[in-house]
């Protein structure tokens, strides 16, 4: 009777804390999402930025109230200022924080496949974040593939949490 009052109190005892390491998992699961979500919000705030001046000097031929027809030019001076600007600096303080806590590759066994999803989610949201970073190519494929990288992370991200995250 004593030796089955043992197994069952070891066995309790595992699965206990095996439950509270796997919560303390989806916390810190939860928490890296999270950061990811912000980053390409900061990341497509950017975009839009870089879009629309874009536009201005290919069609209106103008760059802060400036006569301008070289977009490359108007790029740059915008990259110059943007790089000053608190939405870049949160941007890159998100990214180095996030760097920190991506290290997620040591989860229970049954978080495996929402590991694999974020790890998706994060690849995605570094492009986008490399697009704000240095835009490329001509506005309308620089346009098309950050609106449809945005989102593609939206939609993502409203899976992720709705199959690992929401009622856990």
């Amino acid at each position: 009777m004593m030796k089955k009052f043992f197994y069952l109190t070891a066995i309790l005892t595992i699965v206990l804390v095996s439950c509270n390491s796997e919560k303390k998992y989806k916390e810190k699961l939860s928490n890296a999402a999270s950061m990811i979500e912000k980053e390409a919000n900061l990341s497509e705030a950017i975009v839009l930025t870089y879009c629309d001046t874009w536009r201005k000097v290919i069609y209106d031929h103008e760059y802060n109230g400036e006569y301008c027809t070289d977009f490359n030019e108007a790029l740059a001076k915008l990259n110059e200022f943007i790089i000053t600007t608190d939405t870049y600096k949160r941007l890159k303080q998100k990214r180095d924080s996030i760097e920190t806590i991506m290290p997620l590759n040591d989860y229970p066994s049954n978080c495996k496949d929402a590991y694999n999803e974020l790890v998706s989610i994060y690849a995605d949201a570094d492009e986008l974040f490399r697009f704000a970073d240095d835009p490329r190519g001509s506005l309308s494929t620089y346009s098309t593939k950050t609106t449809d990288l945005f989102q593609k992370i939206e939609k993502s991200m409203k899976e992720f949490k709705v199959k690992h995250i929401q009622n856990k």
